[in-house]
């Protein structure tokens, strides 16, 4: 009895583990680190902290600024960013202002 509920837990994991993501890789690869939104005078580091399987994503500060980005890359506010430079803009508006960090290539 044992045995069988042993295997049926690893058949489970490893079922877990292969499902699909949908299309994570085609639509995330152009994703910046980090994004630097400013309220006021004060200006934020917003970091890459989860990707959706829809090609959504999560930007989070240290301080709990929290953004969303969309699948299509509009910037929206979640919990403690309700105002700011970065809301209603694209991850290329945030480009070309210089409001964005990048990965490195390697």
């Amino acid at each position: 009895m044992s045995f069988r509920i042993t295997l049926l837990s690893a058949a489970s994991i490893m079922a877990c583990a292969i499902v699909p993501t949908g299309s994570y890789a085609a639509e995330t690869t152009d994703l910046p680190a980090a994004l630097l939104c400013s309220v006021g005078d004060r200006t934020t580091f917003i970091y890459l902290s989860r990707i959706q399987p829809d090609g959504s994503a999560e930007y989070s500060g240290l301080n709990g600024g929290v953004a969303l980005v969309d699948a299509t890359g509009v910037v929206e506010p979640a919990e403690t960013m309700i105002q700011g430079d970065c809301v209603g803009k694209t991850i290329e508006d945030l480009r070309a202002a210089g409001k964005t960090r990048e990965f490195a290539s390697q």
